[in-house]
């Protein structure tokens, strides 16, 4: 836990044993520490683990009704220096969410567009009185005012997740995210 990256990865040929051993440990460090756990579970094998232990299960699907927005902040928090880096900690993470959903590397020209538009989205938030937390179309209709083609582009392979049929990111978060034991379950996200 004190070295720079305080994960860890457990390899083994199938029938090993490598559920078991990662569920005892997920319990080991529950129970005898503070830290949190955060399991991506593709097969819905740690929904009970996180069960037994008072966790959060989040179902990740096209008809699910549990809802993470990716846009999702302390908006309280925001000032005009973003001196707690949250704005730059955001514009960095949607910079790799849209890599993510436009499948490809992206320019630096979009990259500066998507840094724009978040900068201005939170800033427009931190200026006003009436706090808000933004969803993904407030982003995309962000996007679209931009007068660069590459902005159009950044809203177009935006658009399935805004209007689309994979709109689950563009709702306000209903869910515990806080809890220190929480499954994302992403075995019918597809």
């Amino acid at each position: 836990k004190k070295l720079l990256n305080g994960n860890a990865f457990v390899f083994g040929v199938p029938g090993a044993g490598k559920s078991l051993f990662s569920k005892m440990e997920m319990g080991m460090v529950h129970l005898s520490t503070k830290d949190y756990i955060s399991v991506i579970d593709p097969t819905n094998e740690y929904i009970d683990v996180a069960e037994k232990y008072g966790g959060t299960v989040i179902k990740m699907s096209s008809y699910t009704d549990n809802f993470v927005n990716p846009l999702d902040l302390d908006v309280y928090a925001l000032d005009l220096n973003d001196t707690n880096g949250l704005i730059r900690e955001k514009a960095e993470f949607m910079l790799a969410l849209c890599e993510q959903c436009c499948g490809e590397a992206l320019s630096s020209r979009q990259h500066s567009i998507i840094d724009r538009c978040v900068r201005d989205m939170y800033f427009s938030i931190a200026r006003s009185e009436e706090k808000r937390i933004p969803i993904m179309s407030d982003f995309y209709h962000l996007l679209l005012k931009q007068p660069h083609q590459e902005a159009k582009d950044l809203a177009l392979a935006l658009e399935i997740f805004v209007d689309g049929s994979l709109n689950i990111f563009n709702h306000h978060t209903n869910v515990d995210m806080d809890n220190r034991f929480t499954v994302y379950s992403i075995r019918d996200l597809g």
